[in-house]
């Protein structure tokens, strides 16, 4: 099979739109698809190299349309304040959306509604080709449209018009330059509600296997001096069981750790370290981790340290600590919150890993460092090498 723009015999030039069909492009056709969108795209050629579906639409065997979707944008404030999501919310929900970066109705094709139809049937089948490619249903698609350009097609098949971009594009190697040109911004729900979904604390079932992890890198950036300050200060007040000998990390840092890496997401211990690792100098001194004395760099304590340290902790005190800290520093965090730590010892010291000690839960639903989220659920501990 190939992509042929001649009309087969028998065929007229006037398209019967209940006859287009719309179907992948095949490996051996893709040449052929790239030369015709360098000669005939205003944009020229579709060279983005991560995922990339690219379609064909025939009528009798003639190519009268050609299509492709890539990875949504990274970054868009219209589409972002439209759905509604944060920071961390976007990142790990932006593999369900993808872009119409290039749409080509062949020039010596001129049916009226053509361009309308074409695009309902790729939409209508374009998630479960990307779902079988990539791994991942589609929610939304979006697209950007030349301002010279009506958007007409994109109107009539219920697209949302969400303004103007401020004129960046990307290049072959994945990074946005300013172009000079702002486009109009245009969206689709390819599901009921998908706006709605995108933007919920919690996923449906069908759909969260496919969110992909926090990006601590987000989280870790969340946390200010000035809070990380009155945390040590506050943790501080805690007795520290531990014998003096051998003892390198302060409690009230390793204690801090946990709580940042609790906040942030993290799944159990050894997440928390991985947290902490990212942390930068400011953080770390205001945490008061140690500071190694020959290379003074700050070394923060480590999956194992951690889980020595919290075995020896009183889970009741602790979690008083915490409340009058938390109720202190609320700007930026849920304004009531419930920790459970009344399991702590006999979890940590369970030889099987048990139930890691500590869940939150937010009371009035505001956004959460940085992500909305009211519950951080108890979690699975791999049990500790020895």
């Amino acid at each position: 099979m190939a992509i042929s723009t001649r009309f087969t015999k028998g065929c007229t030039s006037t398209i019967l739109l209940k006859k287009v069909r719309v179907r992948p492009v095949l490996p051996e056709e893709q040449d052929k698809w790239n030369d015709l969108i360098s000669k005939h795209h205003y944009l020229g050629e579709d060279n983005h190299r991560g995922r990339r579906i690219c379609y064909v639409a025939e009528c009798k065997g003639k190519c009268v349309a050609l299509l492709s979707f890539t990875a949504a944008s990274v970054q868009l404030s219209g589409r972002d304040n439209w759905i509604g999501w944060d920071n961390g919310q976007r990142y790990q929900r932006l593999n369900f959306l993808a872009q119409n970066s290039r749409f080509l109705i062949i020039p010596d094709v001129t049916t009226a509604n053509l361009a309308t139809r074409v695009m309902k049937l790729c939409r209508e089948r374009l998630s479960k080709d990307w779902e079988e490619k990539y791994k991942t249903p589609l929610l939304a698609i979006e697209t950007f449209v030349d301002k010279s350009y009506p958007g007409t097609s994109y109107r009539a098949d219920n697209w949302i018009r969400l303004g103007e971009t401020k004129g960046f594009s990307r290049d072959s190697k994945g990074y946005y330059v300013a172009n000079g040109s702002p486009k109009s911004l245009w969206i689709r729900e390819l599901r009921p509600n998908a706006k709605e979904i995108l933007k919920s604390e919690k996923l449906p079932k069908n759909l969260a296997q496919y969110e992909l992890p926090p990006k601590k890198e987000l989280y870790a950036k969340a946390f200010t001096g000035a809070n990380l300050n009155t945390l040590w200060d506050s943790l501080s007040s805690i007795k520290d069981h531990r014998g003096r000998r051998g003892r390198r990390h302060k409690l009230a840092n390793c204690l801090a750790i946990v709580v940042c890496g609790t906040l942030a997401g993290a799944k159990g211990l050894s997440e928390c370290a991985e947290l902490a690792k990212l942390l930068k100098a400011n953080q770390h001194s205001a945490l008061g981790t140690w500071k190694n004395p020959v290379s003074k760099k700050y070394t923060p304590p480590s999956h194992s340290a951690l889980h020595r340290v919290l075995s020896g902790v009183d889970p009741e005190e602790f979690e008083s600590v915490f409340f009058g800290w938390f109720n202190k520093n609320s700007e930026k965090l849920p304004r009531a919150m419930s920790i459970d730590g009344k399991n702590l010892r006999a979890n940590l010291q369970d030889s099987n890993g048990g139930q890691h000690a500590i869940s939150l839960i937010a009371h009035d639903g505001s956004p959460f460092l940085p992500r909305a989220s009211s519950v951080i659920k108890a979690m699975k501990e791999k049990p500790l090498e020895t």
